[in-house]
Parts: structure tokens; sequence; C-alpha cells
């Protein structure tokens, strides 16, 4: 069911979608040379202040070329769920298409597209003492243990959680506890309208490539200061940002390990680099289950530009008019 505000669905709005590291901000800012547009980020730790380096957040220069949004907009120590992101990006899109601009949503957190496309769910209400529970096992057998229960119980829900979000996955492990189903089918019990997206897929030319891509940017995150990015957030936050959500972020928990010395200098690298594949991978595995356009990336540019732009030129000319 589509979002009932005509506002919102008076037109459809293009998704730029894609895995880490694949190029989707450059082609986004390349958009905005041509178009009117505001851009929506779609990425779960973007929101949080202070994470920037190891987010690959924009430039402050890039954040000045276009409007950005859903960047910055809450402390490391708030939740913020899909709810409330859901309902940000309704405001952003009012807002924008009351200035006639065109809004595109940018991103790889797979579970907020979704949200997005298919609306809101009726989840049932927390459980204090079921989350007591799973909050033990991750303490004495690790999130790996649960993520793995969950891969068993929900494929689908699996492959676009990371293990080290611990809140999102309690919750996964919380709703299939509390109602029998996998997590994912509980979403199809909407309590609010989804988004008419128009998707263009990011795909990679070469998932080697990716890979390859992957591992030379978190070098190049070390050498731009993300362990002292980390350290400046323990001296601002203290030590309760050691549990918080965005610190469980994929390079994020390695730096922080290292800092701790629970892993030296190298292990940081490796594992950092691994995890960050490994988000590629379930965010790959996930494009595949929405239907879009699909464009071909090859090491951060747009392959086959001219059907692509095509593609594009052709969506942007029904999304200015009437």
């Amino acid at each position: 069911m589509l979002h009932h505000d005509p506002l919102i669905q008076r037109r459809s709005i293009l998704a730029v979608i894609g895995p880490t590291g694949v190029g989707k901000t450059q082609f986004s800012l390349r958009l905005a040379e041509k178009y009117p547009v505001e851009l929506i980020s779609v990425d779960s730790m973007l929101v949080y202040k202070g994470f920037d380096i190891g987010t690959a957040k924009p430039t402050q220069s890039e954040l000045e070329q276009v409007p950005h949004h859903m960047i910055d907009i809450c402390e490391p120590q708030d939740h913020y769920s899909v709810s409330m992101y859901c309902e940000s990006v309704y405001e952003c899109i009012r807002s924008i298409r009351r200035r006639d601009h065109i809004p595109v949503l940018v991103g790889g957190s797979m579970m907020y597209v979704w949200a997005l496309m298919n609306g809101l769910s009726q989840l049932p209400s927390k459980s204090s003492e079921y989350r007591s529970h799973l909050e033990k096992e991750i303490l004495n057998m690790g999130s790996a243990y649960l993520w793995d229960q969950l891969k068993v119980s929900d494929p689908k829900a699996a492959s676009c959680i990371n293990p080290n979000d611990h809140h999102r996955l309690i919750r996964a492990l919380e709703v299939i506890h509390l109602t029998g189903r996998p997590y994912t089918d509980q979403l199809g019990l909407i309590k609010s309208e989804g988004l008419d997206l128009s998707v263009m897929h990011c795909w990679p030319n070469s998932r080697s490539v990716l890979y390859d891509q992957i591992n030379q940017r978190f070098l190049k995150m070390l050498s731009q200061g993300f362990i002292e990015e980390v350290e400046k957030l323990y001296d601002e936050h203290s030590s309760m940002i050691r549990s918080s959500i965005p610190m469980r972020a994929v390079g994020y928990r390695q730096v922080s390990d290292y800092l701790n010395g629970a892993i030296i200098y190298d292990e940081m690298i490796s594992k950092a680099q691994q995890v960050t594949r490994h988000l590629a991978k379930r965010q790959l595995t996930w494009m595949r289950k929405i239907e879009g356009f699909n464009a071909i990336f090859d090491q951060g540019t747009l392959s086959d530009s001219l059907s692509v732009m095509k593609w594009v030129d052709g969506m942007m000319k029904v999304f200015l008019s009437g």
C-alpha cells in the first residue's frame, strides 16, 4: 500500500542503492550538477554525529555542493529506529517538494530501503525478559552465535543485519520468539504506507575489484585519521560510547578493539577489511530481492553511462513534470 500523502506520492522517488564503496556518492553528486536534486541518505550510520571517517560520510565540500538530509541528526548514545528514520524521510520529501526540488534517496542500508518501500510494520511490543536472556547470550557466547540462530530462523533478515548490530539482532530474534514467524514476514503487517520508489541498483562490474577497493579504502581511512577520530569520540563521550550502536559498526568495532588492546594493529586492519567485505556481500544479496534498473560501476565509475543516463534523464523528466 502506497503512502496516502499526495505531497509524497504525487510522483515516484529515485533511490540509488548499492554496496559500500561502489560509487553511489559520486554518481549522486553528478546528478546534482544537472538537476535540482536534494540527497536523502539511506545509511543507518550517517545519522550519528562525530562518526565521519569510518562511515565515509560526505565531505564538507560535498555537503556544500548539494543539500544533504539525514546526516548528523543524533548523538552517538541515541537509539535511532527504522520507524523514526522513515518518519523523518517523509518530512524531508515534503519539504524538498515544497521547494520544487527532486528528492533522491542514496545509500546501502537495505532494511531502511525495504521499510521505505513496504511501509512500517505492526510488530509486537518488546519483551524485557527475553531481551535480557539474549543480552546474556551475547555476553557468554558472542553476537555471532545469535546471528547464526537468526540465519537459521530467518535467512533474509540475517542477510541485512550486521552480526555486531546487537540492537537489530536482538529485535529480530525477539519478534521471531514472540510471534513464531520469521521477522521479515512481520514486515508485511503494515501500519503505514510505503513509498513509490524507482530503484537504481549500483552493481560492481567485478566483486573482486570491489573487495580490493574496500581494502584500499580502509587504509585510506586510517591515513585520514580514523584512529584519532575514535580516540576523540572516547574523550568527548566517556566510556558510554563504547557500547553505543555506531561504535559497533564495521570498522569502528575493530579500531575500538585495537585501542582497547584486544587486537594488534595488523589484525585490526585485516578484520576491518573482512567485515566490510562481508557487509558488501550482504548488501548485494539483499539488492537481488528488490526490483530496479541495473547500472554497472567499474572501480567507482559508471560503465555504460549513456544508457544509464538515458534512463535517469527519462526519470527526471517525469519527476519535474506536474
